[in-house]
């Protein structure tokens, strides 16, 4: 029976270590992919692409060409094309802000179109799709179905953790060997706390989009990091309570 008990935990050790990093994951993309999240850091990725691409007094000649066309009556929006796409902002917007804020608006006109574009497919099949390259990374990490996708694998992961602590549970045998298996558990996925850094200097990023694109990922880092960081700290905590009960029970057999 030992054995069987120890088959059990070791199995149910790795369930649940893999079970939390993929909720921790999940949960960290969700936050990461939530509409308002994504138009702040993808507009500054815009933004920096549109100034680039923008003639001196251009601006000021869109902003006027805008500001005409609201003024007419009845407009409430006002639709302008461009090479590869159009955009529409409101009037209200427009009025609101001199020729400087124009590509904030266009930035997060653009991103609105990205993120609720429907492909047609999803969130798996969109990856598994020999899709446009323009448009797969979107689909991947920029859009309302990434998600929808991230937000609803997690309650699997949170499922699949609960079946894995209740193997170790039953495998450890006792409260104190079974607080231990968890804090070895919870120290194995906190490791992952000191990798985190890592990751991010080993993603090639182009010189010119540096600032915006690491404002982009830097609250990704930062939820991994902190999910991570709280997971180590509870691991430690449960293995020095585990080990704690251990000894106290082992001494007062004495």
């Amino acid at each position: 029976m030992s054995i069987v008990r120890g088959i059990a935990k070791a199995i149910g050790g790795v369930i649940f270590v893999l079970a939390i990093i993929g909720a921790i994951a999940s949960a960290a993309l969700t936050n990461f992919t939530d509409h308002s999240n994504i138009k702040e850091s993808m507009s500054n990725m815009l933004m920096v692409a549109f100034e680039k691409q923008i003639q001196p007094g251009q601006l000021e000649q869109m902003h006027s060409m805008f500001k005409t066309e609201c003024s007419k009556t009845g407009k409430t929006n006002v639709t302008q094309a461009f090479e590869n796409l159009t955009v529409t902002l409101n009037c209200s917007d427009v009025n609101a802000v001199n020729a400087s804020g124009i590509p904030k608006l266009l930035a997060g006109n653009v991103v609105d179109q990205l993120y609720y574009k429907d492909y047609g497919c999803s969130y798996l099949d969109c990856i598994r799709k020999d899709m446009p390259g323009a448009d797969k990374p979107i689909a991947l990490i920029a859009s309302a179905e990434a998600n929808r996708f991230f937000s609803s694998v997690l309650i699997y992961f949170i499922i699949a953790a609960i079946a894995g602590g209740a193997l170790i549970a039953w495998g450890a045998g006792s409260i104190t060997a079974a607080l231990r298996a968890y804090g070895w558990s919870f120290v194995t996925i906190g490791i992952g706390y000191f990798f985190i850094g890592l990751t991010k200097v080993m993603v090639p990023i182009p010189g010119e989009l540096q600032a915006a694109v690491s404002a982009m990922l830097d609250p990704l880092y930062a939820t991994l990091s902190m999910y991570f960081l709280c997971s180590l700290i509870a691991g430690i905590a449960l293995v020095a309570v585990g080990y704690g009960m251990g000894f106290l029970k082992d001494k007062a057999r004495r």
